[in-house]
């Protein structure tokens, strides 16, 4: 599964975004917001370290990639 952390160009507030699996078993996404980068990426990167994710895209406040976080071996 995959995970980004990123804001909307110029609006706020900080969206950690990732893929579950539904009861139906369909890939879904579920988006939480967060009013700033740290509490963002402080929740995706526990649910990395929990291996709920694979990859894991950070990005700048204006919309460019910042850093991949991808599990050993993947």
């Amino acid at each position: 599964m995959i995970a980004e952390v990123y804001k909307e160009k110029g609006r706020e507030p900080w969206k950690y975004t990732r893929q579950v699996v539904a009861s139906d078993g369909q890939i879904e996404r579920k988006t939480t917001r967060h009013s700033t980068y740290t509490y963002a990426y402080k929740n995706a990167y526990a649910d990395f370290l929990d291996d709920k994710l694979d990859d894991l895209y950070l990005y700048h406040p204006w919309g460019t990639l910042k850093d991949v976080i991808k599990k050993e071996g993947k």
